[in-house]
């Protein structure tokens, strides 16, 4: 049987209305993530109307240069490659995907992986349906040669350039007429081309390899930088310092911070614990909240990592060869923290990494940070030293995080979970809390654990815990769950900041112990941890702010904390719910 095509004088052979409406349906997909996008993130009309016209223009252009059965192929691959890290974001953090997911995926273990898109496993076979169907009706429906005749193709290229233009330029022109102060058409141009299918992807993978590129050769030339350091140091001043970098914990959870429940029972019962209740990280997620604790930051949270010391750095400066140390279960290769991150695991003169399995599977609990430091602490003629310890804290696989046989609290999830969690019931949101609060405990266990050692050197010492951002675990109407979202929230913000220090500590220093104390009560930042460190470890640098040291009495409150989060925006920082708000209150009028 002879089906009947209908000429076309724009198409180098003729389609039928079968291949034509299957080309319809195909064209419609390749469009179905910006136009989840556009749904999903709510934005304004015109903003949309610039995000779709991109999409539009990207997809005409490849059916101008290519048969539009290889366009379409091309097309699909990106879809089964990219489409499920979009999902991913929007399932996962609640936002499209972006530069701070992307750092994420870039740091993620196959095991993390798993754990993440186990519970999304019905959006998974969705997913898989959609695109078997696409690459069906292509191969089945859409004839190889078809493509845009040749003399068309300059008219088809200025059209669609016109096209893309057009639409920047009444984006930025309609913004103009409802808000004055909205920045001109470039910048309409880098939202939309940052922000629709496929072009994100081009510019936020690119954008990310010239960080690195750009990082290594910050890192090479970092030694000359190094030797323009000026410290100095009291030769009587004898101090062992410890910085534990803490993952993904929130202050909400804390016994310390009024938790109805134990989850920190031996800090809550140990003596010359000095916790701020009321601290909020500088960013929610990882990759730009450590940046801006280990490194001087504004309070717009601007941060030039290439052209200021770490601690670290300032440590070596003063102390001497040998008095740094790193311990952590992180990638001792995690390199994809713009550069800094290696330049923190690696800058310490003595390193005890714990994770050699890290790209296989998630790192293993805090508790193997406790030997190096027993090892470390217990040599004879210590002398002053700086730790820093990065832990993995309750990052998600929760019950990675913390031994079987430490459970505290059930019922929780096991290692075979696999339930839903966009919107799970009662009962799972149950268990799940419980095993977060399970990996809590067992920081509490940690800590303890290495305040006990630093405590059996009877010399001055002290240890800062903060951790890089907290979590969202079902809290509210918006249902949500991880962390990381574009804006941020009060449960992945808020989070556990506290000092230890000992009796020689408070005895030989004890101005700093006082303003602590008196600090304490006020609304602090995870910015004020770089020059709390210096003061702390008795460095005098030009680099210590007095105004963001929580050791001195010229520290000044936050009257506004600012947040980075993952779409690349500095926020006001979420406010605390009421009850919340009425708990640390209650906590901070205890104080004396």
């Amino acid at each position: 049987m002879t089906h009947f095509k209908l000429p076309s004088p724009f198409c180098s052979s003729p389609l039928d209305w079968k291949q034509k409406l299957s080309l319809s349906v195909l064209l419609l997909l390749c469009l179905l993530p910006t136009l989840l996008i556009s749904i999903f993130s709510q934005y304004s009309f015109w903003l949309n109307f610039a995000l779709i016209a991109t999409s539009l223009s990207c997809l005409g252009l490849a059916l101008a240069i290519f048969p539009f059965f290889w366009a379409l192929f091309i097309y699909g691959l990106g879809l089964a490659i990219l489409l499920p890290l979009e999902l991913s974001s929007m399932l996962g953090i609640g936002c499209a995907f972006n530069y701070g997911f992307l750092e994420s995926v870039m740091g993620t273990t196959m095991k993390e992986t798993w754990a993440a898109i186990k519970p999304f496993s019905l959006y998974l076979i969705l997913f898989i349906l959609l695109i078997a169907s696409y690459f069906f009706v292509l191969l089945k429906f859409i004839p190889r040669k078809p493509r845009l005749r040749w003399c068309y193709l300059p008219i088809a290229i200025v059209s669609l350039l016109l096209l893309l233009y057009g639409s920047f330029y009444l984006t930025s022109y309609f913004f103009k007429s409802n808000n004055p102060t909205t920045t001109p058409t470039n910048y309409v141009a880098k939202r939309a081309l940052s922000t629709a299918f496929p072009t994100k992807y081009v510019y936020l993978f690119g954008d990310y390899l010239l960080v690195s590129l750009r990082s290594r050769s910050a890192i090479q030339g970092r030694q000359a930088f190094i030797d323009t350091l000026t410290v100095a140091v009291k030769p009587t001043d004898t101090v062992i310092g410890c910085l534990f970098l803490g993952e993904t914990s929130r202050a909400c959870s804390w016994q310390l911070a009024g938790y109805p429940y134990p989850t920190t029972p031996r800090l809550a019962h140990r003596e010359n614990v000095i916790f701020f209740p009321d601290a909020y990280t500088a960013a929610n997620y990882t990759t730009q909240s450590i940046k801006r604790i280990v490194f001087p930051t504004t309070e717009d949270l601007s941060v030039d990592w290439k052209a200021s010391p770490l601690v670290q750095e300032l440590a070596k400066k003063a102390f001497g060869p040998g008095r740094t140390v790193m311990v952590t279960n992180q990638n001792d290769e995690r390199s994809v923290y713009e550069g800094y991150g290696y330049l923190l695991l690696n800058v310490s003169d003595r390193h005890f990494f714990m994770d050699s399995l890290r790209n296989l599977q998630s790192p293993p609990p805090d508790a193997v940070l406790i030997p190096p430091m027993h090892q470390v602490l217990s040599s004879p003629l210590l002398g002053s030293h700086f730790f820093t310890i990065w832990g993995w804290g309750g990052h998600w696989f929760y019950p990675d995080c913390y031994p079987t046989d430490d459970t505290v609290f059930t019922p929780c999830i096991g290692p075979d979970f696999n339930g839903d969690l966009v919107s799970p019931s009662e009962d799972i949101v149950l268990k799940i809390r419980n095993s977060y609060n399970n990996t809590i405990a067992h920081t509490d266990f940690v800590l303890d654990s290495i305040i006990s050692l630093l405590e059996a050197t009877k010399l001055p010492s002290f240890l800062l815990y903060i951790a890089d951002h907290g979590e969202n675990l079902y809290d509210d109407q918006r249902y949500l769950h991880h962390h990381g979202d574009a804006g941020g929230t009060h449960y992945d913000c808020h989070v556990p900041l506290l000092v230890w220090y000992s009796d020689s500590y408070e005895k030989r220093y004890p101005g700093a112990v006082a303003a602590m104390k008196n600090s304490r009560k006020e609304s602090v930042s995870a910015i004020d941890v770089y020059s709390t460190l210096l003061q702390l470890l008795r460095i005098h640098s030009p680099w210590l702010d007095s105004s963001k040291c929580l050791a001195s009495p010229a520290y000044v409150s936050h009257k506004v904390r600012n947040v980075f989060t993952s779409d690349g925006l500095v926020h006001i920082a979420p406010p605390f719910p009421p009850e919340e708000r009425a708990r640390i209150d209650s906590i901070i009028a205890s104080f004396q």
